[in-house]
């Protein structure tokens, strides 16, 4: 049966066992084959089991909670095509299809990353919405994997899960589409992680690692993709690098860490320094 006609149980059970095993999977493969890559080691070291320290339920429940959110939006894209609301197009792949998916699938990521970069500034610049609804993520001020649904679900709905049912309106193919939606949910979990694999093997499961491996010292077309210690930086200073895909937004209005492209050239080039957390324009 085509992906496009599984019922919601089936994208539930595929969300839940995704997100339940790939977290695992990613801190074990970053940590232990890219050691050296491991952001402010002393800092990690206990931090993360620290700030989740008597709050183990609510953690469990949130992490629930937002798996079920996820297959749900999923579950009604994939609805939205079948009721010819959506633009993918479900024909044969072939070579016009293929030459055409990498930019497709950075079409539907730009479309991604443009809703995470605003709902996520408007929730810190706020501070009722930052306290009702992203204060809990940030609790992890030194994430890992697990950290990435960590957070509000009317916070994860707005910010990275509504896209994946609206995005059946861009005008790509159905495998650029689920190409974009793996990668999505890929960088996300590798964003959240702090070890800066962007150059590395791991990073060339999604388009930021490819960019890396073409620019490796971030001085052309890298700069435009989000790295490791981009969104690392984001939670240790929380007033800058709110984009979680790309840099575009963060260039573009002001809110990118001075520091960013420095960061992530020491981070990538050998085992990273601590970086001190301070105040920066956003």
């Amino acid at each position: 049966m085509p992906p496009l006609h599984f019922d919601l149980a089936v994208w539930l059970t595929l969300a839940a066992v995704f997100f339940t095993s790939m977290p695992w999977l990613v801190n074990l493969w970053f940590r232990r084959g890219y050691a050296r890559y491991l952001l402010q080691p002393l800092a990690r070291a206990h931090s993360v089991y620290r700030s989740r320290h008597g709050r183990w339920a609510v953690f469990v429940a949130l992490h629930a909670v937002n798996i079920a959110i996820l297959g749900t939006c999923i579950w009604v894209g994939c609805q939205l095509q079948l009721a010819g609301i959506g633009n993918l197009r479900t024909g044969a792949f072939g070579p016009w299809e293929a030459l055409l998916l990498v930019p497709q699938v950075l079409l539907v990521l730009l479309a991604f990353d443009a809703q995470f970069y605003w709902v996520h500034r408007t929730a810190h610049r706020h501070p009722v919405l930052f306290r009702l609804l992203h204060r809990e993520h940030h609790a992890d001020r030194y994430p890992d994997a697990w950290s990435s649904m960590y957070q509000h679900p009317l916070d994860f709905f707005l910010a990275t899960a509504m896209p994946m049912a609206w995005g059946v309106l861009l005008p790509v193919h159905e495998a650029a589409w689920w190409v974009a939606l793996i990668s999505a949910n890929y960088i996300n979990l590798a964003g959240h992680a702090g070890v800066e694999v962007t150059r590395r093997t791991p990073g060339l499961l999604a388009p930021n690692g490819i960019a890396a491996m073409l620019d490796p010292q971030r001085a052309g077309v890298s700069r435009w993709f989000n790295a490791v210690t981009h969104h690392d930086l984001h939670h240790q200073r929380y007033t800058v690098n709110y984009g979680l895909y790309f840099t575009i937004w963060d260039r573009i209005m002001g809110t990118l860490a001075p520091d960013s492209d420095a960061v992530y050239r020491e981070a990538a080039g050998r085992t990273a320094t601590p970086v001190t957390p301070g105040t920066t324009s956003g």
